[in-house]
């Protein structure tokens, strides 16, 4: 059974999945990571690729359970650009010999493509009183709304913004708190320009 440790966040992947954790493959250190554009933006991958039965699975992971912590307001953003730089990657990935080339073969030709926000925002705790979780439950639900309307182009099948505390469980992966351990994955700012309203849009490349 596959498990990866994200930040204090254990992923247990069912025997027969394939998982890894994108940002630790040598093609992304010593390809992907030295990309940047004219605007100084360097690509971001998703935390974990995860292959099974010809689906493609993007994992992002992030905790603001902690004290003090709150997820920032351009989080759908963030994890839409993940995806499309991860995607990116992985068609890149295809064309030159380097470990994880069979990986990005593997991925390029799968045929439904599932997108989920592992988080776990402030008050979604088991133990904490009623309201709190009630508000976590409907920002969760919007985040997931706002990530099917961007990503209805590129995702086949389906999205999940979820805890791993489920139950029943969601996805078929479940989530596991390191013992002793506490996330520590932090928000990267980027740099973003606002139209007339406040959605947030990204620069386009010159």
């Amino acid at each position: 059974m596959p498990e990866l440790d994200v930040d204090g966040a254990v992923f247990c992947f069912p025997d027969g999945w394939e998982a890894s954790k994108f940002d630790e493959w040598t093609y992304f250190r010593s390809v992907m990571s030295r990309i940047v554009d004219p605007l100084g933006r360097a690509p971001h991958g998703c935390d974990v690729v995860a292959l099974h039965d010809g689906d493609l699975w993007l994992i992002e992971a992030k905790d603001y359970s902690h004290p003090n912590a709150a997820p920032p307001p351009d989080l759908v953003a963030v994890v839409c650009e993940k995806v499309v730089d991860t995607l990116a990657g992985l068609h890149a990935g295809t064309r030159d010999p380097h470990p994880e080339r069979g990986v990005c073969e593997r991925a390029v030709a799968a045929t439904r493509l599932f997108v989920a926000l592992r988080t776990d925002l402030p008050g979604a705790q088991p133990g904490r009183d009623k309201m709190r979780r009630g508000a976590a439950v409907r920002t969760m639900a919007d985040y997931r709304q706002k990530l099917g309307k961007a990503l209805r182009r590129v995702v086949n099948g389906k999205i999940h913004v979820v805890t791993g505390r489920e139950r029943p469980a969601v996805v078929p992966w479940t989530v596991r708190r390191a013992d002793g351990a506490r996330g520590a994955h932090r928000h990267r700012p980027r740099r973003l320009e606002t139209g007339g309203s406040a959605r947030p849009r990204w620069r386009r490349r010159r």
